[in-house]
């Protein structure tokens, strides 16, 4: 399996979504259970119930498919309260209020692992950082619409590095940018059909076009893409399902021997 530089790391970035309610334009709010799976990594459990969701994560270090598991759960406030790295690590989280803004801390007994998460007064989580050995590992921020909708989110990995990603009114998102020591490194606009994702262009830092997505079929929810480079290799495929209501419930990535690599499921779920 061949891949550009950029498609590389694009191909192991996974979008960090799903860690605050999601309300639709009628005001009814859904919950999102992710559960990541990767090539040789067995199936997880998770569970969801009506006052908080779980969510677990088993994400690749580098180009070395590990399996952590990572879960969050929330409680009926949409609020984080429990962090349990690895499935043994928990860290239970206890909220002060401070000019408006709710802030959560919790640290492991060794100090070894530590997180801190910041809520708005409309209850929207703004912020988290997450330390390892009192360094700070990754951060999150974000922005969001007046309507609640997320506007903006940044993940950071270190001082130099983050991805920038920008959404509409109805949460689809726009553009994925990623930067290194404040330039940009690469750029994914992405195409949209009745509120699902058909396609998409990725270009360098240079403006140049990397990789391309186009689809090769939509039917009942679902659509086939294939990804390719600049100069029309196959890298890869990539099959979306949505459900009846717009929400994504599957990604599945595939070499292009169409091997699968990578897989997202999502559990959608209204709070009654």
């Amino acid at each position: 399996m061949k891949f550009s530089a950029i498609s590389k790391i694009i191909y192991i970035f996974v979008i960090i979504m799903g860690l605050s309610a999601c309300v639709n334009d009628n005001n009814e709010k859904w919950y999102i259970s992710e559960k990541y799976i990767f090539s040789k990594i067995p199936d997880q459990d998770y569970s969801l119930n009506k006052t908080y969701y779980i969510r677990n994560d088993m994400q690749p270090l580098g180009t070395i498919v590990n399996d952590i598991k990572t879960t969050y759960i929330y409680n009926k406030n949409d609020r984080l309260i429990s962090y349990v790295f690895d499935g043994n690590t928990e860290l239970h989280i206890s909220y002060t209020e401070k000019n408006g803004q709710f802030i959560g801390k919790s640290r492991t007994n060794d100090n070894k692992i530590s997180i801190e998460v910041v809520y708005n007064k409309r209850n929207q989580l703004i912020e988290q950082k997450l330390y390892f050995d009192n360094v700070m590992e990754s951060y999150t921020r974000y922005l969001y619409y007046d309507n609640g909708k997320l506007k903006q989110l940044i993940t950071g990995y270190n001082d130099s590095s983050y991805n920038l990603e920008k959404y509409d009114k109805s949460s689809n998102i726009l553009l994925s940018e990623y930067y290194e020591n404040g330039d940009i490194i690469f750029k994914t606009i992405y195409e949209y059909k009745n509120n699902i994702i058909i396609g998409s262009k990725t270009y360098d830092k240079n403006g140049k076009l990397d990789s391309f997505e186009e689809f090769t079929e939509i039917s009942n929810n679902k659509v086939n893409t294939i990804v390719y480079s600049s100069d029309n290799e196959i890298l890869g495929y990539i099959k979306y399902i949505y459900d009846d209501n717009k929400h994504l419930i599957e990604l599945s990535r595939y070499s292009n021997e169409n091997q699968l690599y990578h897989r997202v499921e999502n559990i959608w779920s209204k709070n009654n």
